[in-house]
């Protein structure tokens, strides 16, 4: 229900004491979502317009990406998204090589449905390697899991 989901981010707000961004919903594009896109969209501008009712300098994140854009991206940027969103928000899982190309394939997805260049917002990543092993993690894996941190935060696009 949309004004369920708009008086829990009024409340999620704090009548301005809130965050100072917000990141609404998560990895819809995958399976274990069961939200189709236009309800995600709708999802996405409740929120939006509540917590901008009581802390109006908020940033309101779309739901993060685990994909890059497509099908489910598209769908949601056709319901009207991009102007409910204060930036483009998705998770990378994947090669630090393929970060820099992912997050311009991403600007210039969001540039092309919105017309507006809106910041870029990466709020999980993760090595594609580093498998859930019992107990304790393996020093290598820790070792490859800083290496790709290092690689990415060199090679990222960041402005």
């Amino acid at each position: 229900d949309p004004w369920e989901v708009y008086e829990a981010a009024r409340r999620m707000a704090q009548g301005g004491r809130g965050p100072t961004a917000y990141e609404i919903g998560n990895e819809p594009d995958l399976y274990f979502t069961r939200d189709l896109p236009d309800r995600m969209a709708l999802t996405l501008k409740a929120a939006w317009w509540g917590v901008h009712a009581v802390q109006p300098d908020a940033l309101v994140l779309m739901p993060s990406l685990a994909a890059r854009p497509g099908p489910y991206a598209r769908l949601m940027m056709e319901n009207n998204l991009a102007p409910f969103t204060d930036g483009w928000n998705l998770h990378l899982y994947g090669w630090s090589q393929d970060f820099p190309e992912w997050i311009d394939e991403a600007r210039g997805f969001l540039g092309a449905h919105s017309g507006k260049s809106k910041p870029v917002w990466v709020t999980e990543i993760g090595f594609a390697e580093m498998p859930e092993l019992p107990g304790p993690t393996p020093s290598v894996l820790l070792e490859r899991q800083r290496a790709f941190f290092e690689r990415v935060t060199f090679a990222a696009p960041f402005s």
